[in-house]
């Protein structure tokens, strides 16, 4: 009898840390706050300032106002880097964002788009996944210039609505 007792408390606790998991997997796969979180961009060991442009965060934000938006074309810090580096990028803030689309504006054929895993499907599974964020590299260019990025951003949320959206710029000079 002790023994049922004893499995019977496991698999109370056990139920319990799910639960738990589960609404923290819940609350984490939504933006929170009123501002787009701002990704950590490094090359080599210089980190990168990006300029925020937040076009639309929480889902009853965005539902109205994605059609017909405007990027700021602001200046952004410049940066004089080595060519050759890695440029890296990490979202610390969970949720992570669903879409990235990194473009080039001196070269227009540039496009890179990625994607991180869907968290909706399996909010528990993907919670862990988000909680082993590895940030993304991109290989820069080889010719020496001024380059400015832009990354268009999405966060969707429950049947792919979109409940976040931003634009990053930034400048590299390569020498």
């Amino acid at each position: 009898m002790k023994k049922y007792v004893s499995l019977l408390s496991l698999l109370i606790i056990f139920i319990a840390i799910i639960v738990s998991f589960n609404k923290n997997a819940q609350i984490v796969s939504e933006v929170q706050g009123v501002e787009a979180y701002t990704p950590k961009i490094t090359i080599g060991d210089q980190e990168i300032d990006v300029t925020t442009q937040t076009i639309c965060w929480t889902m009853d934000v965005c539902m109205g106002s994605v059609s017909g938006y405007n990027l700021d074309e602001t200046m952004t810090t410049n940066y004089v880097v080595k060519s050759g580096e890695t440029l890296k990028i990490k979202f610390n803030d969970k949720p992570l964002p669903n879409t990235i689309n990194l473009k080039i504006e001196e070269l227009p054929d540039y496009h890179e788009q990625w994607s991180y895993k869907q968290r909706d499907d399996l909010p528990l599974f993907n919670y862990f996944l988000m909680l082993r964020n590895t940030p993304s590299y991109i290989e820069l260019p080889n010719e020496q210039g001024t380059y400015t990025y832009n990354m268009l951003v999405y966060w969707h949320g429950e049947k792919k609505t979109i409940q976040g959206m931003a634009n990053y710029r930034f400048s590299i000079t390569f020498q």
